[in-house]
C-alpha cells in the first residue's frame, strides 16, 4: 500500500474573465449589428467556439456593456430607444454559453434608463446568471473548496444618459476610490480573495495613464487581489503589483465594431491557491458574425502579446495629448466606415443615424480644445435625445 503524502494538496479554483459582451446594435452597425446578427440567427452562435473554455472552468466572468431588453410596443422607435440594446433571449444565451457573472456596473447599463435596468436583472435572474454592481446586489460571493472570492463591480465613467434620474441610485458608480476601497476592506475582512470588476480608462487607447496607474496601486493596497478592467474596448497591459494582478483593460469579447485593435482579445484564466496566477488564450472576434474565436493567426497573436506588454507610462498630459490624437483617427475612421457601409442601412435607420451623429459632432465641436485638459469631458455631453 502506498503512503500518502503528509503535504495537503491545494485545490485550485479556476475562474475565465473576458472583457465587454454588447449585445445590441451599436449606433454604427445599425441593422447588421450583433443584435439583427442575432435577431436572425439566434445569440447562441457568439459562444460556439469558446463554450469549452467557460465550461471547464469553475466560473466564467464579463462585463455586459449593454442592456437585456426587447423594446416594448408602446416605447418611442428612435435610435435612442434601440441602439446598444440586447434582445430578451440573450440572457439565455450567455447561460448556455458558459457566462456565470457578469458586472452592471459601466456607462452603458443606464442608457435606456430605469426600467430597462430593472428588465436586464430581471432577465438575468431567470437565467441565472449572477451580476455584480447594481445597488441591490452590489457583490457576489463564489464559494468552493471552502474559499470565497468576492467580486466587486465599479464604474468611474460619467453617466449623463438620463440626467433627470440619479444613475448612482442603481448601480455603483462613483466619481472617487474611497467608496471603492471601503467595500474592499470589509470584503476582505470575509473573503479570501477579491475581485474588483472595474469600468475606468478611455476607448480605443491601448495605454492607461499615470493616474489610473496610481489609481490601480491604491486599489491593490487597500486589499485588491486583481482588478480586471473595461471600458477602452482595446487591450491594455496586465502589471504585477506586491501581490495582486491589474488587466488594465481586457478589450472587447463580443462587440460589434471594425478597428482591428478591438478585434484582439483574451480569455484570461485565473488560478486561485496559496495566491493567485494566470495565463491567457488569444482570442479574435470575426468582423463578419461578431463572435469571439480562438486566434490562429501568429501576426494577430503578436499583436495581442504586444498590447498585454507592460511598458513606460506617460505622465498624465502627454498620455491627454496623445489619447487626442488616437480620438480624431477614430472619428475620422467612423466616417470612412459609415461611406464604405452606406450601403447596408435600411432608409429608417440611415435618417436615424444621421440624426444621432449631427447631435455627436456638434458636441464634440465644442469640446475639441478642451479635451487635453478633461479626457472624461466627451462623456458629460447630449448623450441622447
Amino acid at each position: 500500500m502506498l503512503g500518502q503524502s503528509s503535504q495537503k494538496i491545494i485545490e485550485k479554483i479556476k475562474i475565465a474573465a473576458v472583457g465587454d459582451i454588447m449585445l445590441g446594435d451599436n449606433p454604427l452597425c445599425l441593422g447588421f449589428g450583433v443584435k439583427s446578427k442575432a435577431a436572425l440567427n439566434g445569440y447562441d452562435y457568439l459562444f460556439d467556439e469558446v463554450r469549452p473554455i467557460f465550461k471547464r472552468n469553475d466560473l466564467a466572468v464579463a462585463n455586459l456593456e449593454s442592456v437585456i431588453a426587447t423594446p416594448l410596443p408602446d416605447e418611442r422607435n428612435d435610435m435612442w430607444s434601440v441602439m446598444n440594446r440586447g434582445l430578451d433571449d440573450a440572457a439565455e444565451s450567455m447561460k448556455n454559453g458558459g457566462i456565470g457573472l457578469v458586472s452592471l456596473a459601466n456607462n452603458h447599463i443606464f442608457e435606456h434608463g430605469p426600467s430597462t435596468f430593472q428588465m436586464t436583472i430581471n432577465n438575468l435572474d431567470t437565467a441565472g446568471i449572477n451580476h455584480a454592481g447594481s445597488l441591490d446586489k452590489p457583490y457576489y460571493i463564489f464559494e468552493k473548496n471552502d474559499k470565497r472570492i468576492a467580486f466587486l463591480a465599479w464604474s468611474l465613467l460619467p453617466d449623463h444618459y438620463w440626467p433627470e434620474k440619479n444613475p448612482s441610485d442603481y448601480y455603483h458608480l462613483t466619481e472617487t476610490l474611497a467608496p471603492i476601497i471601503n467595500e474592499i476592506a470589509l470584503s476582505k475582512e470575509n473573503s479570501d480573495y477579491v475581485v474588483l470588476m472595474l469600468h475606468w480608462g478611455y476607448e480605443f487607447f491601448g495605454q492607461p495613464s499615470r493616474s489610473q496607474q496610481k489609481q490601480a496601486y491604491q486599489l491593490i493596497e487597500a486589499g485588491a487581489d486583481v482588478i480586471l478592467g473595461h471600458h477602452p474596448h482595446v487591450l491594455q497591459p496586465v502589471e504585477e503589483y506586491q501581490d495582486g494582478l491589474i488587466f488594465y483593460s481586457l478589450g472587447n469579447f463580443i462587440f460589434d465594431s471594425w478597428d482591428e485593435r478591438t478585434l484582439n482579445s483574451v480569455i484570461v484564466e485565473l488560478e486561485f491557491g496559496t495566491g493567485v496566477s494566470y495565463s491567457y488564450i488569444p482570442v479574435e472576434i470575426s468582423s463578419a458574425n461578431y463572435s469571439p474565436g480562438i486566434c490562429t493567426e501568429q501576426r494577430r497573436i503578436n499583436a495581442i502579446a504586444a498590447a498585454l506588454e507592460m511598458g513606460e507610462i506617460m505622465d498624465d498630459e502627454t498620455h491627454a495629448r496623445t489619447l487626442q490624437v488616437y480620438r480624431n483617427k477614430f472619428r475620422k475612421s467612423v466616417i470612412n466606415f459609415v461611406l464604405k457601409n452606406f450601403y447596408r442601412y435600411r432608409t429608417m435607420d440611415m435618417l436615424r443615424l444621421f440624426k444621432w451623429g449631427l447631435a455627436r459632432a456638434r458636441y464634440i465641436k465644442r469640446i475639441k480644445d478642451y479635451e487635453s485638459n478633461d479626457p472624461y469631458i466627451i462623456y458629460r455631453g447630449p448623450m441622447k435625445g
